[in-house]
């Protein structure tokens, strides 16, 4: 029941506050606007977007591995040393326990 209060009470705030924040806005002019919106470059966008993300993620793989901490392998060893702590009780990772130096 408290739950369900505090969460209407927040909804009602968040209302209040975009309705603060928008009263004054135009949206006819917003709607001219998106209308003339061409969806070819709203793609290439989004195309242009992904790749960059992921050339970002090779990047960060290969500075990973030339700092000689792959993150694969990070990956692989927290996995082992979380299911090695819910089996022993203990709830720290330290760097001592991975098998990477710490720089």
């Amino acid at each position: 029941m408290r739950a369900t209060l505090i969460l209407t009470f927040r909804i009602l705030v968040s209302l209040a506050l975009l309705y603060l924040a928008l009263r004054g806005i135009n949206v006819t002019a917003i709607q001219a606007r998106l209308s003339q919106i061409n969806l070819g470059w709203i793609g290439l966008g989004i195309l242009i977007t992904v790749f960059q993300i992921f050339l970002g993620a090779l990047r960060w793989r290969e500075i990973s591995a030339l700092c000689e901490a792959p993150l694969s392998d990070l990956h692989v060893q927290t996995d082992a040393l979380n299911r090695q702590n819910r089996t022993t009780g203990t709830s720290e990772i330290t760097h001592a326990s991975l098998k990477t130096p710490a720089h």
